[in-house]
């Protein structure tokens, strides 16, 4: 291959499909979108996502192969980016530490934690590097934009990041603009709709809905007796409908089966239930701690950070208890 040129295998992993593609520099020579039906699908239901990796890695390498093309003519392979911890906008080297987070989806199950796995596992026997590039995890927002109705919860940085930077900065090449120089507005429509604000090279807002609905009044007290929160891409209603709850927190063990009901239980999986059973409540220092230590447990399954909901509970908690609760969410964490 002439020197300046290069030839890159393009993954993009989606819940229902697999696209590929063989980029020669910047023009495509092969491209392949392979859809996978519902009865393919099935077998996967309720298992973790990297679980598809053989069926994907499978078919890629069949249809790769049938077209003409050995890995040997590569110059690397190239995946979407998936659920990770906070990066910047850029391309990344798949490593270790990277298929260990997505194997261990810290931040998450989706269909583009499958990118980085399937680049690395064509790359590696062929002695090419894998990377990815602008992964959903792309988190270039300023503080403004992190606030949500409530103290309690920093909109979370995840959206599909890598069309919108694409299509910015192909606009801004086409107007023979700097992408630095641009005041964007970028919609990404795909099962689902993205909008994301962009200035000064930056996404500096993206479409996550985040509301909240209490349900107040209780005889002994004052305060919450129940709140349901919903947050995505766009939220129309803050109640959570019975039988839909993905994720149900219960800080006494008799209010376990008064509201088992508004668990999910249908096809799109089984909700999760996080109760003090979850807590080595022994290990509290203030037995008063339990909530904030139940938040940590449930934070093993949302995709925010330990430093946001540490920031959360310090700004909602008078200092003097700052240790006491950030103890407390520690050990809910570590499960």
């Amino acid at each position: 291959m002439p020197a300046g040129d290069f030839k890159v295998l393009a993954i993009n992993p989606g819940s229902t499909s697999t696209k590929f593609a063989v980029y020669a520099n910047e023009k495509p020579e092969f491209v392949k979108n392979v859809r996978h039906s519902e009865e393919e699908m099935d077998q996967f239901r309720g298992r973790p996502v990297l679980d598809q990796k053989d069926f994907r890695l499978r078919m890629i390498e069949r249809e790769f192969h049938e077209a003409g093309y050995k890995l040997e003519q590569l110059s690397a392979v190239a995946g979407r980016g998936g659920l990770l911890p906070r990066l910047i906008s850029g391309a990344y080297r798949v490593n270790a530490k990277m298929l260990a987070d997505l194997r261990e989806a810290k931040q998450g199950q989706h269909a583009s934690n499958l990118g980085a796995v399937l680049a690395h596992a064509l790359a590696s026997p062929a002695g090419l590097e894998a990377y990815i590039v602008d992964p959903v995890s792309v988190d270039e927002r300023p503080d403004r934009s992190r606030l949500s109705g409530s103290a309690l919860i920093q909109r979370p940085s995840l959206s599909h990041m890598l069309n919108p930077k694409a299509i910015a900065k192909r606009y801004a090449r086409e107007q023979g603009t700097p992408y630095k120089d641009l005041r964007l507005i970028v919609v990404h429509m795909g099962s689902g709709i993205c909008v994301t604000a962009h200035e000064g090279g930056k996404t500096i807002e993206y479409n996550l809905d985040v509301k909240k609905s209490e349900l107040h009044g209780m005889s002994q007290r004052g305060g919450s007796v129940s709140s349901d929160v919903r947050f995505g891409e766009q939220v129309f209603s803050p109640m959570v409908p019975e039988g839909e709850a993905d994720y149900l927190v219960v800080i006494s063990a008799d209010q376990v089966s008064v509201n088992a009901a508004t668990l999910r239980k249908n096809g799109e999986g089984v909700g999760v239930l996080i109760e003090p059973a979850n807590v080595d409540e022994k290990k509290l220092r203030n037995k008063r701690s339990i909530n904030v230590a139940l938040l940590g447990a449930l934070s093993r399954h949302l995709p925010f950070t330990d430093e946001q909901w540490i920031a959360a509970i310090k700004r909602n908690l008078p200092e003097a208890i700052h240790e006491v609760n950030v103890e407390a969410f520690r050990l809910g964490k570590s499960g």
